[in-house]
């Protein structure tokens, strides 16, 4: 890094080449760094997990109880320790940040933007989805990323691409024709819930921090309701 320094001080064109054969050299270097780091870090998993052992119950069982949310506390300052009330206290929040009062006109905003797109360009941005642009898009997701909530990773999908390439392809290609996508293609395990200790609050629980009263201003979400702005201000 030091010498990478000295050579980006320097503007004539030997200085200027060695220095980006040294960076690329450093880039690689990183990158195996960090490949390395991944094997390493599933190293316990690979040796003890795969096995119906001890290793793998006791982990599920720490992961589930430092995950699960117990209890959170309601804006009266009752605490809810029903399951279902839970969820559906979460799930009510959620609906109320992210939907809209009314409908907005934008024809207005819309009257000011020179289109850019060139119809040839449009034909092409619309032309019907190759089997190669959705073969592309599946090997260039990350083979050891969080499993779906059916356990299969990006690797599955592409180490076994000549038996799931049929439904994939067809299953993407049937979403740019009519717009609707299979509903279970958008389940997830992840969740607008951080992994904080102790949530009290839905607040807490969508924030991981509670609001600083140090702060000179406080900011919402778009779609947040005036009437919501309101209670939560006077909070404050």
């Amino acid at each position: 890094m030091d010498q990478l320094q000295v050579l980006q001080e320097k503007f004539d064109d030997g200085s200027i080449h060695m220095a980006a054969c040294l960076t690329k050299d450093i880039v690689e270097l990183w990158g195996k760094e960090e490949a390395y780091w991944a094997q390493r870090s599933r190293i316990n998993w690979l040796q003890k997990g795969d096995s119906n052992s001890k290793f793998f119950h006791l982990t599920t069982i720490q992961r589930r109880q430092r995950n699960k949310v117990l209890r959170i506390k309601k804006n009266d300052d009752s605490w809810l320790d029903n399951e279902h009330l839970i969820r559906s206290k979460f799930e009510a929040y959620f609906k109320n940040i992210f939907t809209s009062e009314s409908s907005r006109d934008w024809s207005e905003a819309i009257s000011v933007v020179k289109p850019i797109i060139s119809p040839e360009m449009n034909q092409n941005l619309t032309l019907p989805i190759s089997h190669e642009e959705i073969k592309e898009a599946s090997f260039h997701m990350g083979a050891d990323k969080a499993a779906s909530p059916y356990g299969f990773h990006g690797l599955f999908y592409q180490k076994f691409w000549n038996i799931t390439n049929e439904i994939i392809v067809g299953t993407a290609k049937d979403f740019f024709s009519t717009g609707t996508m299979v509903a279970e293609l958008n389940m997830t395990n992840i969740v607008l819930i951080p992994k904080v200790p102790n949530p009290e609050m839905v607040y807490c629980d969508a924030s991981g921090q509670l609001v600083n009263l140090d702060k000179s201003s406080v900011f919402f979400s778009p779609n947040t309701p005036q009437a919501l702005l309101r209670d939560d201000v006077v909070k404050v």
